[in-house]
C-alpha cells in the first residue's frame, strides 16, 4: 500500500494532470485509486487540505478539488516538477 506522501503525490497528479485548473471530483479521484485505496488516502487528501495546497468546491452536492494557485510552488516540490505550465 502507497505511503500519506505517495498518496498525496499521486493525489496531486491526478487533479492537475498537466492543467494547473484542472478539478477533480471527489468520487473520480476515489474510483481512480480504485483497489489501492486505503486510509492513508484519506490523510494524505486531508493534510493537502489543511495545508490549504488543494481547496474543496462543493456544488449541486459533489465536492470537488483544485489546486489552490497561491500554494503551486509547494505542490510542485510535491510532485517533483519544476514547472506545470506549458
Amino acid at each position: 500500500m502507497p505511503s500519506i506522501s505517495e498518496w498525496r503525490k499521486w493525489i496531486l497528479q491526478q487533479i492537475i494532470s498537466k492543467e494547473i485548473h484542472s478539478v477533480m471530483l471527489e468520487g473520480s479521484l476515489r474510483q481512480e485509486a480504485g483497489r489501492h485505496y486505503d486510509t492513508k488516502f484519506d490523510l494524505a487528501l486531508t493534510s493537502l487540505m489543511d495545508e490549504g495546497i488543494i481547496m474543496s468546491l462543493e456544488s449541486k452536492r459533489e465536492k470537488k478539488y483544485v489546486v489552490n494557485f497561491d500554494k503551486l510552488d509547494e505542490a510542485q516540490k510535491i510532485v517533483g516538477q519544476t514547472n506545470f505550465l506549458p
